[in-house]
């Protein structure tokens, strides 16, 4: 309970709590093995995965870009702002978001290969 309560970021809490009430040694160890990484391989459709490097619930040093090496099917994108819930918008008078308009420019590109290699 005192380290849990003296922790300034999640990455402690979930070092001194969260990792070993489930058998994990450390916050690290339970990201990477709690985490989709291991299956990202079999992914076999156009995925994208949106990180930004100001959110709070999961730390940017967890994102490996070696991940997603191997599988074309994979896009992971980072940005510098966009927090956790990437939905939020933009401004007070806008209803664009972080995610939107990264996922639509993302279907677009997805859409123009897929039209291009079935006319090759």
């Amino acid at each position: 309970v005192q380290k849990a309560s003296s922790c300034s970021r999640l990455r402690q809490f979930d070092h001194y709590v969260i990792a070993p009430q489930f058998g994990f040694r450390s916050s690290t160890e339970y990201y990477r093995k709690s985490g989709a990484g291991q299956k990202l391989m079999d992914i076999a459709k156009p995925t994208l995965f949106l990180y930004a490097q100001n959110d709070i619930t999961v730390p940017i040093d967890v994102f490996c870009p070696e991940d997603y090496d191997g599988n074309s099917n994979l896009m992971a994108v980072v940005t510098r702002y966009g927090g956790h819930s990437m939905s939020w918008l933009q401004g007070v008078w806008t209803f664009n978001s972080w995610q939107t308009q990264i996922t639509i420019q993302y279907l677009n590109a997805v859409f123009l290969l897929t039209c291009r290699n079935k006319y090759e």
